[in-house]
C-alpha cells in the first residue's frame, strides 16, 4: 500500500490542472505553455505579504489550440474589482484575497480569470481532495495566490510571451517560485 502526502497530493494535482490547462504533446513541438516551479518551500505564501507588487499578467487573451484560456501579459498595478457577485465569489474561494471592510478589493485577475478558477477547483475535489482538509486549502491558496494576487511580481516571472494581434499579448511561459527569489 502506497501512503501519499499533502504535498505530493499538491503535486500530483498541480500537474494534472497544468496538463489539463496546456496538455503537452508528444512530439517535439513546443507545449502551449511552458511552467517551471524551481524552488520549493513551505512557506511561500509569505512572499505575496511582503514588499509592493504588481501584476504580471490580467485577464485572457485568446486561447491555446486545446481551447484552454491564455492570460494576457500585463505589468501594472492590480485593477479593483467593482462587481459585487464578482467579489463575492472571490471572497468564497479566496477569502485572503478579499479583506474585511475592502468594497473594492484589488488584484489581478478579471471576472473570467475568477469564474475560470472556481471551474478549475472542482477538479481536485473530484480527486478526492477534499478527504484532506489541509491538503485542499493549500492547493486553493496556490491557485487563488497564483491567479488574483495584487504582488503576483513577487513569485511569478513570465518568461516567454507571444503577440496575438487580435486580444493583445499573452503570456506562453512562466516561472514560480515558491520561496524568495
Amino acid at each position: 500500500m502506497y501512503r501519499i502526502d499533502c504535498g505530493s497530493m499538491t503535486l500530483l494535482v498541480i500537474v494534472l490542472l497544468i496538463t489539463s490547462i496546456a496538455p503537452f504533446k508528444t512530439t517535439t513541438e513546443k507545449p502551449a505553455i511552458n511552467i517551471t516551479a524551481p524552488i520549493i518551500a513551505k512557506d511561500h505564501f509569505r512572499l505575496a505579504n511582503g514588499n509592493e507588487g504588481h501584476c504580471v499578467w490580467y485577464g485572457t487573451c485568446g486561447q491555446n489550440e486545446y481551447g484552454k484560456d491564455l492570460p494576457c501579459l500585463y505589468e501594472g498595478p492590480p485593477k479593483p474589482l467593482t462587481d459585487n457577485e464578482t467579489i463575492a465569489a472571490l471572497k468564497k474561494i479566496c477569502p485572503e484575497l478579499v479583506p474585511d471592510g475592502q468594497d473594492e478589493p484589488r488584484v489581478c485577475c478579471n471576472d473570467d480569470q475568477i469564474e475560470n478558477l472556481i471551474v478549475n477547483m472542482r477538479t481536485p475535489e473530484a480527486l478526492g481532495f477534499g478527504r484532506c482538509p489541509s491538503c485542499i486549502s493549500n492547493f486553493r491558496k496556490t491557485f487563488c495566490q497564483s491567479t488574483c494576487s495584487p504582488k503576483q511580481n513577487m513569485f511569478l516571472k513570465v518568461i516567454s510571451s507571444e503577440k496575438n494581434l487580435k486580444d493583445g499579448e499573452r503570456v506562453t511561459g512562466l516561472q514560480y517560485f515558491m520561496s524568495k527569489r
